[in-house]
């Protein structure tokens, strides 16, 4: 084993919800200077952008309940209780909300270009939240930036329950640090969208830009994470996670949309 791998024996929880305030602080204060810098109705942007939170957060949580959980919820016998979060259940409802919200609050195409540097880039941020506290973690490896973890952490229990430590063995095998591999997609997709964004024509395509380039990074990056790292999409389908098969979906209909957009866009 190299003497390189880096050691996480750090309060991973406690930093986890300090960079999940961080983010949440730095993404409210970007979106406030573009609603400023865009000229859009105060009132109006304030309240998308409240609503978009809620959803995005609700959507993290729905997404990991299992059927079981469904029918105790459809039901109105409990609200179930998880600690896992999943993504891309929180674009997709917040995603799905704000089309509705755009057209009740009146807000133009424009708004959803507000997104589209942000959202990669706080994605990238808040997992460095998520590499300190274990969670979404690699597949192991003997690379030299292989990341081991203390016991009580998601990477040691699943090691231990698949059998792969040794009795007494105090830290986890080293995995990839696949966080910082979405922390660098992260960066590379803004990057991407700031150098582009002057060329792309009809309002509301850098956001589906940003959507179709994340998604393509972070189907690679899944075959890096372990499938026991999924609170939702990681059991295999035709040598693919389901979450794979999403990511797929996603970058090949928003990449024709985007495309079609672009032919077509006729300013007004």
């Amino acid at each position: 084993m190299s003497s390189l791998v880096f050691v996480i024996d750090t309060k991973g929880d406690y930093y986890f919800d300090l960079i999940y305030i961080f983010v949440f602080l730095f993404a409210a204060a970007w979106l406030l200077a573009e609603g400023a810098k865009r000229k859009f109705n105060a009132v109006a942007w304030v309240l998308a952008m409240a609503v978009t939170w809620f959803l995005f957060i609700a959507g993290t949580k729905l997404f990991t309940y299992s059927p079981t959980d469904w029918k105790a919820l459809l039901l109105g016998q409990q609200l179930p209780l998880t600690f896992d979060k999943v993504l891309f259940g929180g674009l997709f409802l917040s995603g799905i909300g704000f089309v509705f919200l755009k057209r009740i609050l009146r807000l133009n195409n424009s708004t959803l270009d507000a997104f589209a540097v942000l959202l990669p880039l706080a994605i990238g941020m808040q997992r460095v939240g998520c590499l300190l506290a274990g969670c979404c973690h690699g597949i192991v490896t003997d690379l030299s930036w292989g990341v081991q973890y203390k016991p009580l952490t998601l990477p040691h229990y699943h090691q231990f329950q698949a059998g792969l430590l040794e009795p007494g063995q105090y830290f986890a095998l080293p995995v990839h640090p696949t966080q910082l591999y979405e922390l660098v997609a992260g960066v590379v997709v803004a990057a991407i969208v700031l150098l582009v964004k002057r060329h792309i024509k009809p309002p509301g395509n850098a956001f589906v830009l940003a959507i179709v380039l994340y998604s393509f990074f972070r189907f690679f990056i899944e075959f890096y994470r372990d499938t026991a790292a999924h609170a939702s999409g990681g059991t295999l389908v035709a040598d693919l996670k389901i979450m794979q098969w999403i990511l797929l979906l996603t970058t090949g209909l928003l990449s024709l949309l985007f495309i079609y957009r672009e032919k077509t866009y006729a300013p007004p």
